[in-house]
């Protein structure tokens, strides 16, 4: 499989300076995909519709202080390997970007094809490193709240009933059916947090080493739709798809994404026959956007960050039944790929959830209108 390129953004206003860099770079031997920026304001705007693996940024921006731009890039990503170059840098210069999260500092007099592939390795491999502390981090506080809240109540509700049960079986009639009750009551329990366990070792497991491959999204999709077959047969529903890319990516992270976002179209709707609609489009930066379009209850505007948290849940376990890490899951998934999750709904009318995926190399051609219509092929109902 090719190696999926860098994406480098380089941010100087100096046009020779970008050129020098670019062709060191390439003089290295990395595998990269270039964006510049003039000014701070340009490179902001660009981390709106593009996604980078590295940043190389100029002290003395026009109007700015680069030294500035450090702590506006990583108030995006806090873990983005920044590089900081200057013609006049001096040591002060370098211990002020290094303190305020810049990876490495270069001067330009001494940037060449060496210095550059090493700063840029270095840095990657460093915010690899940060990724996975961060990660680890969250997993502990989540860890932390599920043991002091999450696990709490099913645990109290389990007490709850085994006291009943030693009520009943220390009466002179047994009452059996109140037994049983209260057994099947505990039982639920148990399952509730096994349920809860099982997402939360997904959602926190970072220990484990990713195998990106070139994907087909058709494949996964079958692989979903096998998954869920008794969940689709039982609701009637409708997973509508037509000719879709490839993608990289992590095989069994994937089908757990779509899994759990047709899943949810499915759970959550009220229509007599739930349909989820999946469709794409190649993205200028090299990824793939993926749209999941249900036609359930749909979620309020005000709603459409907070659904991507742990243990955010709209609805009652009565309502629909959930742990409330099924989307945080999406999200982190989605995260561990390079790419970005949101939504957009209307109450009452559906759910488009979208997402954004690496594209294989060279591929990621737009499927025709007849490729994104629905056919007897790629129409199944149960």
């Amino acid at each position: 499989m090719e190696q999926t390129p860098l994406k480098l953004l380089i941010v100087d206003d100096d046009e020779g300076d970008r050129k020098q860099i670019r062709r060191s770079v390439k003089r290295s031997g990395l595998n990269c995909d270039f964006a510049e920026a003039e000014t701070m304001d340009q490179a902001l705007q660009l981390f709106e519709t593009h996604h980078f693996d590295c940043v190389i940024l100029d002290q003395c921006l026009p109007g700015e202080d680069g030294l500035h731009g450090i702590s506006a890039i990583l108030e995006r990503d806090a873990c983005l390997p920044v590089i900081m170059t200057s013609g006049q840098g001096n040591e002060r210069v370098a211990s002020d970007a290094i303190k305020l999260g810049a990876m490495d500092y270069i001067s330009k007099a001494e940037s060449n094809e060496s210095t550059l592939r090493a700063a840029i390795e270095s840095a990657l491999k460093r915010s690899q490193i940060n990724r996975k502390i961060a990660e680890q981090k969250t997993a502990m506080e989540l860890f932390a709240h599920v043991l002091v809240h999450d696990l709490k109540a099913p645990t109290q509700s389990i007490l709850g009933f085994a006291k009943l049960i030693e009520v009943f079986l220390s009466q002179e009639k047994l009452e059996r059916e109140k037994i049983i009750h209260q057994a099947e009551r505990i039982a639920e329990g148990a399952l509730r947090m096994n349920a809860l366990l099982d997402e939360l070792h997904s959602y926190t497991d970072a220990s484990v080493q990713r195998q990106f491959e070139d994907l087909h999204l058709d494949e996964l999709i079958r692989d979903v739709r096998g998954n869920l077959d008794a969940a689709i047969s039982k609701a009637g529903a409708n997973l509508v798809y037509g000719k879709l890319p490839a993608i990289c990516g992590d095989r069994a992270r994937l089908v757990q994404l779509l899994q759990n976002l047709v899943g949810n179209g499915i759970k959550y709707s009220t229509a007599e026959i739930p349909e989820v609609c999946i469709r794409t489009r190649p993205q200028l930066d090299g990824f793939i956007l993926v749209e999941v379009r249900d036609n359930g209850i749909g979620v309020p505007k005000d709603e459409y960050t907070h659904i991507f948290e742990p243990f955010v849940r709209l609805h009652s376990q009565g309502e629909y039944e959930g742990t409330g890490l099924g989307l945080a899951t999406c999200k982190r998934i989605v995260e561990q790929h390079g790419g970005k999750i949101w939504c957009e709904s209307e109450v009452g009318k559906g759910t488009s959830f979208f997402f954004t995926l690496p594209a294989v190399p060279d591929t990621g051609k737009e499927a025709t209108p007849e490729d994104g219509a629905a056919s007897e092929s790629s129409r199944l109902k149960a």
